[in-house]
C-alpha cells in the first residue's frame, strides 16, 4: 500500500474517533470545509480539498518519515588532517639526490679555534720545506731485529742457547759470499764494549751469558776470531771467576769469553768459559754486507 494512502487512512480514522477534550491540544487541525459553490464543479472542489489535506498531512507526518527504517549508527567523525612528521618522497621531485655531493656554504668564514675569522688565510703551518732535504734512500740500514753501531750490525740471538763453535757457525751463515765477514762479535774498542753493555742493560734483565768471538791464544792474549784483531786495553772489564764459585787453577783451559753480569760490581764484563756450555750469542755483520738480508725481508 503506498505510504500516502496509508497516512490518509490513519487520518480519517482519527477524525472519526477523536473527541474534543477541554485543556488538551488537538494533534492536528484540518482546514475547515469550504462552502460549496453552486457554480463550481464538484470534481474540482474534491481535488482541491484533497490537495489541501495532503499538504497538512505531509507537515504532520514529517517527524515519522523514517519510522520503518533500520536503526543506523551515527556517522563517524574523522580527525582533522595532520602534517606529516617526515618528508614524503613519493613525489620523486622532492627526494634528495644521493649521487650528488652535499652542498657547501661557500660564504662560510674560516675561523680559528677561538672563533676569530681567518680571512684569506688557508693554512697556519709556517713550516718550510726544501727540495733535496730528507732521508737518503741510498743510506745503508740494518735489517729488522738487528742493532747498528757505527759501520756494523749486531744481532742478539736469544734462543736457543748454543755451544761456542755452533754459535759461530750460525753467525757465519749470514755470509752472502765466501769473502764476507759475518761472524761472532769482535770487541776491540771501549766504545764498542760500552754499546754492547748498554744494550744488555736495557734488554736482558735476567743477566744471562752471551758468547763473542774472542779466544785466548796465549797467556792473557785474547784474539777476536771474527776480524783477527787483538783485544787491548780492556783488562779492567774482566770479571772475577770466584764470584760464581769457580776455582782458578793452571790446568783450567777457559779459552773463550762471554758477556756476564757481576752482582758484586753491578756491571757487565768479560767472563772466561770453556766453550762447550750452551749460552746465547751475538752476531756481527758489516753493514755493507746486509743488503741481501733487506731484500729477503721484502
Amino acid at each position: 500500500m503506498p505510504r500516502f494512502v496509508l497516512a490518509l487512512f490513519i487520518l480519517y480514522v482519527n477524525k472519526c474517533n477523536c473527541q474534543d477534550v477541554p485543556g488538551e491540544n488537538i494533534p492536528f487541525e484540518i482546514a475547515p470545509p469550504v462552502e460549496a459553490s453552486s457554480t463550481a464543479d464538484p470534481r474540482e472542489a474534491f481535488i482541491q480539498a484533497i490537495s489541501d489535506t495532503q499538504n497538512v498531512i505531509e507537515d504532520e507526518i514529517k517527524p515519522f518519515a523514517n519510522f520503518d527504517r533500520e536503526p543506523q549508527a551515527p556517522a563517524p567523525t574523522l580527525p582533522p588532517p595532520q602534517e606529516p612528521r617526515y618528508p614524503d618522497y613519493q613525489d620523486l621531485s622532492n627526494s634528495p639526490n644521493i649521487f650528488n655531493p652535499p652542498s657547501r656554504d661557500i660564504n662560510r668564514l674560516n675561523v680559528d679555534e677561538f672563533g676569530n675569522p681567518l680571512g684569506d688565510i688557508h693554512s697556519t703551518d709556517t713550516t718550510r720545506y726544501e727540495l733535496g732535504v730528507g732521508g737518503d734512500p741510498e743510506e745503508l740500514k740494518c735489517p729488522r731485529n738487528w742493532e747498528r753501531f757505527r759501520g756494523h750490525c749486531y744481532k742478539f740471538t736469544r734462543s736457543p742457547p748454543k755451544r761456542w763453535d755452533t754459535a759461530r757457525e750460525l753467525c757465519q751463515q749470514f755470509k752472502h759470499d765466501d769473502s764476507d765477514k759475518a761472524d761472532l762479535a769482535s770487541i776491540d774498542t771501549f766504545e764498542e764494549h760500552r754499546f754492547i753493555t748498554e744494550y744488555l742493560n736495557n734488554h736482558d734483565p735476567q743477566h744471562r751469558r752471551w758468547y763473542i768471538s774472542t779466544r785466548q791464544e796465549n797467556k792473557d792474549q785474547w784474539i777476536n776470531q771474527g776480524d783477527g784483531t787483538q783485544m787491548l786495553n780492556l783488562q779492567d772489564y774482566f770479571l772475577d771467576s770466584n764470584e760464581w764459585g769457580e776455582l782458578e787453577q793452571a790446568d783450567y783451559k777457559k779459552d773463550h769469553l762471554v758477556y756476564a753480569f757481576s752482582l758484586k760490581n753491578r756491571r757487565w764484563g768479560f767472563q772466561p768459559v770453556f766453550g762447550h756450555e750452551d749460552y746465547l750469542y751475538i752476531c756481527e755483520v758489516p753493514i755493507e754486507e746486509v743488503s741481501y738480508l733487506l731484500n729477503e725481508e721484502r
